[in-house]
């Protein structure tokens, strides 16, 4: 190779892309090892998906991660929590922003569904609560609610009763769709609820596939429901007989007094002299109610 070629190859040599000015801050290429299993997992077998978390790692390598993560944090697909919490131990920067939180359990696809895979119950809950001391709004999809194995015991000055804890947005039961029946608890649910006072509660009713042989046990339950304004959706008249469950097991535990708003999808003739009953116990400082057929 002649001196000049050799010159003209090494002039014409295209270096890799450098990041225009050096940072500082983590990058997205930093993220901990608990986040990117949460993404990897998330991401399996989906070809698309993973390019274009590729190409989008690529666009933001000097994108802060605490610039990045703002109010709102989404954890779907999870095949356990351990990795969450990890994260969000290491990240109390990150963690006291959060103010919105999506929480998702891993799914399987079988045939023309998908089958749930995890269970949660109001211990996962309590242990995510003291990580995120900001948190506003939470939503809860693709989980099975396991049977409390044990009541809540009566109120002491030797023992402190968790909550209640403000939210101004609850919501669970969407993200179901296409998923074949896994029993719920419907005392599980509800003792997470029962955590809480919730100022809006979002639940599609119908999605919940819940044991109907074992109704609610108010033993289980850390208080009565303080709750202001259940709006309870469900579409066709699928899962009547889960739609009924919840709506009796609202109208025994929420303390009267709280509820100020109702809206209600009412799919099937059983479910209005629930509703009947409902409003009968809680409606005394009712506002609006809204009742579609």
């Amino acid at each position: 190779m002649s001196p000049s070629n050799h010159h003209n190859r090494r002039k014409h040599h295209i270096l890799p892309p450098m990041l225009t000015r050096p940072s500082k801050c983590r990058t997205i290429c930093d993220l901990p090892v608990e986040l990117l299993d949460m993404i990897i997992s998330y991401l399996e077998s989906d070809d698309w998906g993973v390019w274009s978390c590729s190409l989008a790692c690529r666009y933001l390598r000097s994108v802060s991660i605490d610039r990045y993560f703002s109010k709102s944090l989404v954890a779907w697909h999870l095949h356990n929590v351990d990795h969450l919490f990890s994260f969000l131990h290491a990240n109390p920067e990150i963690s006291a922003k959060i103010r919105n939180f999506t929480l998702g359990g891993a799914t399987r696809d079988v045939g023309k569904g998908c089958s749930l895979l995890i269970t949660t119950d109001d211990t996962i809950v309590l242990r995510l609560l003291p990580l995120l001391p900001h948190l506003e709004s939470i939503e809860l999809r693709t989980f099975a609610y396991g049977q409390p194995q044990q009541s809540v015991p009566p109120p002491s000055p030797q023992r402190d009763t968790p909550g209640p804890f403000h939210l101004r947005h609850l919501s669970f039961g969407s993200g179901y769709y296409g998923c074949p029946p896994r029993s719920s608890s419907v005392s599980g649910l509800f003792r997470i609820l029962s955590l809480f006072t919730i100022d809006h509660l979002h639940g599609e009713s119908r999605e919940c596939h819940l044991d109907l042989g074992t109704p609610l046990d108010q033993s289980y339950l850390y208080r009565p429901l303080q709750l202001k304004y259940p709006l309870l959706r469900g579409y066709g008249s699928a899962n009547s007989k889960h739609a009924l469950m919840i709506l009796n097991s609202f109208t025994e535990s929420i303390e009267p007094g709280y509820l100020e708003r109702v809206e209600i999808d009412c799919r099937a003739v059983s479910e209005v002299s629930a509703i009947r009953k409902l409003l009968a116990r809680n409606g005394n400082s009712l506002k609006s109610l809204k009742v579609d057929g």
